[in-house]
């Protein structure tokens, strides 16, 4: 097998990109090759090779998750940050519609309801007619 060939399959098993794991297979046949004296050919990698280089991988994946730490911390963050102003943005979407719905009631045209909310006239009937 090839080195393209294992980097995908281990990329689908472990659930990352093919790039990383390309870049992980990669390496791993070069520090294989320094330390052992006998190179692996990356066109013709033989199952042995390829069952080593694969619990090289798994093994490089538990130790480099406090690499990735900081960077998973500050994705938890975000995405928090991100689902709160989603909320508060649910929230102010359902105030404008129901203020969209007020000024209809209050005889305003859909030109005027327009030009005050910044929607087009589609979704300002599309609020009018909605039973929100």
């Amino acid at each position: 097998m090839d080195q393209r060939t294992l980097a995908e399959r281990l990329a689908a098993r472990h659930h990352v990109s093919d790039e990383f794991a390309q870049d992980m297979v990669s390496g791993l046949i070069a520090q294989i090759g320094s330390v052992g004296g006998t190179g692996i050919d990356p066109d013709d990698i033989a199952e042995p090779d390829a069952v080593f280089i694969e619990g090289a991988f798994a093994a490089a994946l538990d130790n480099d998750s406090e690499g990735r730490g900081a960077l998973e911390d500050e994705l938890s963050s975000v995405s928090a940050q991100l689902r709160d102003l989603q909320r508060e943005a649910d929230g102010l979407a359902s105030d404008r519609n129901a203020l969209v719905r007020r000024l209809w009631g209050a005889g305003a045209t859909v030109k005027d309801i327009v030009e005050a909310s910044g929607l087009n006239q589609s979704r300002v009937y599309a609020i009018i007619n909605s039973e929100e």
